[in-house]
């Protein structure tokens, strides 16, 4: 609890903190350092070295984004159901028990407690981003930039399960239990009475490593045509997945003491990605008052073009209950039946919106021993073993300008016609990848909206 706790009397066995934090405290005082360079190459003007370096801390609110909210002795969470809700009415659907608070659950080794809370190590998230690049000028007005991008996460902030049941022997007993069953799952456990799956812990002990490859060309504005033409090679790999997305931090799935088995690529990024866009104005008169100005001169035509590697992805399995280590979230196992990288169906995407990926593949993990013949262990695929489906879309616009001399003399008059998707091309989103699921392996939506056209018009005075 922390210093400032004004609750009450607190339990025997409940710590209270030195500060408010409820934490020890550690790494709240931080340096941001940034430093930058651009250096011009002797005996030329057309070469540009760029480099820099930066570190980046993350305040973090745990309490509201983190749902600490919901936890004792604050707040109490009810779940009743089936035999324990039976009395329930459409008029009184639960039981109208006083709740005092604040609050600590009664506790035994035989309650199965859920509760979320911080590592008492927990601190501010990290991140140093470096760059490397070198920018040349080339004939044409052309420009061209080619870069080294990365970033080195510390700290970074997931989710883990801290009381996932051991492995008892008859060398290694664990409260007297010699064998490995899930009747004995909660003898196991290192906390008992709390759920084995359900004591999440907020750590900022991950860890991505982040490289890219960045190379560019820009046209500047010449007769009337101005280009531009980006790639991107990238990769960040995680220690846990998910671990760029949200204010909760990543999932740790399978092993929870074992971030080796779970590190792999991360899931939002696109390994390629090529961007090109251009603006082109159209030869025509000079002039465009006159009427053969107003019919042949001033219209434009601009585009951009995307195209994109797909996310890498894994295959979840969420058993119907527990495994032997009482997690429910894991990875299927490989069947063996497939060759490394080719688990996906042959063929183009839209032949395979129904089983895009190849079930065949992939199997549920295996019972752990003899001890308990319905007692799964962990599975083994691996993260980002295979790729979901890519982008390549094209937006079009054409645009027409009218010249007048009212209100002023340079008014002018924009008619423009805009399509997006211009070629219309299904485009589609990531399959389901939970191997319990009926749908699994199945592409049941798409990533960009069917062609849309718009037209705009815009005055200019």
């Amino acid at each position: 609890m922390p210093s400032n706790y004004s609750g009450g009397a607190i339990p025997p066995g409940v710590t209270q903190s030195e500060n408010e934090f409820a934490v020890r405290g550690a790494g709240q005082n931080t340096w941001n350092p940034r430093v930058g360079l651009a250096w011009q190459v002797p005996r030329t003007d057309r070469v540009v070295l760029r480099a820099g370096y930066g570190v980046y801390h993350s305040r973090y609110t745990g309490t509201p984004v983190a749902q600490l909210l919901n936890n004792p002795p604050f707040a109490m969470g009810r779940f009743l159901i089936y035999e324990a809700n039976a009395a329930a009415t459409a008029a009184i659907p639960f039981p109208l028990d006083s709740v005092s608070l604040p609050s600590f659950p009664a506790y035994s080794p035989a309650t199965a407690l859920t509760t979320k809370t911080f590592d008492p190590n927990f601190r501010a998230p990290m991140m140093q981003d470096y760059s490397l690049g070198i920018q040349m000028q080339l004939p044409g007005e052309i420009v061209l930039d080619v870069g080294y991008s990365g970033a080195r996460g510390l700290h970074l902030i997931r989710q883990r399960s801290i009381n996932q049941a051991g492995i008892a022997s008859s060398t290694n007993p664990i409260r007297g239990e010699t064998t490995n069953t899930l009747a004995n799952v909660s003898l196991r456990v290192p906390f008992q009475g709390w759920d084995p799956g359900n004591l999440v812990q907020f750590e900022s002990a991950g860890a991505s490593w982040y490289n890219a490859l960045l190379v560019g060309l820009n046209r500047r504005v010449t007769h009337s045509l101005q280009a531009q033409i980006s790639y991107t090679f990238s990769r960040n790999l995680t220690t846990d997945p998910l671990m760029s997305v949200g204010q909760v931090g990543g999932i740790s799935s399978g092993d929870q003491n074992t971030p080796d088995l779970r590190y792999g690529p991360d899931f939002f990024v696109r390994e390629h990605r090529f961007v090109a866009n251009w603006h082109y104005q159209l030869p025509g008169p000079k002039g465009l008052t006159s009427l053969y100005g107003q019919l042949f001169g001033g219209w434009g035509l601009a585009g951009v073009a995307t195209l994109q590697s797909g996310h890498k992805l894994l295959v979840l399995f969420n058993p119907n209950g527990r495994n032997v280590f009482g997690q429910g979230a894991d990875r299927a196992s490989l069947s063996g039946a497939c060759k490394p990288g080719r688990y996906l169906m042959p063929g183009s995407i839209a032949s395979n919106l129904n089983a895009y990926i190849n079930a065949n593949c992939f199997v549920e993990p295996a019972v752990f021993s003899a001890d308990d013949p319905i007692a799964l262990g962990f599975g083994d695929s691996g993260v980002g073993i295979f790729e979901g489906p890519g982008q390549d879309n094209f937006d079009l616009s054409l645009s027409k300008r009218f010249a007048f001399h009212r209100p002023r003399e340079n008014s002018l008059l924009e008619f423009r016609a805009e399509f997006f998707n211009a070629f219309n091309h299904p485009q589609f989103c990531d399959p389901d990848i939970e191997i319990t699921s009926l749908t699994f392996g199945r592409i049941s939506c798409t990533s960009v909206a069917p062609r849309i056209i718009q037209f705009g018009l815009k005055f200019s005075f």
